[in-house]
């Protein structure tokens, strides 16, 4: 967070389990980051919309894939209060 706001989020389809359910699958979501001199609102549990670039490949340290799936968001749009 920068000043308040989100520069960067997981965009999932279900809310992540907790230690007692299921974690959610490396392919279920995408690490999405704000250009530098932009940021969104926490909006928790609601649908949005990402516009931006996708990126999609492995990205790996000392041999342990970290993500698939990353997103440049031009804009997030969703509920009224954004």
């Amino acid at each position: 967070m920068r000043k308040g706001a989100v520069t960067s989020f997981v965009l999932c389809r279900t809310v992540p389990a907790c230690c007692f359910g299921d974690s959610i699958k490396m392919n279920e979501w995408i690490m999405v980051n704000m250009p530098k001199d932009q940021s969104t609102q926490y909006v928790p549990d609601q649908t949005v919309n990402v516009f931006g670039t996708l990126d999609v490949g492995e990205i790996k340290d000392d041999g342990i894939v970290l993500s698939i799936y990353r997103m440049q968001a031009d804009q997030v749009t969703g509920p009224p209060e954004l």
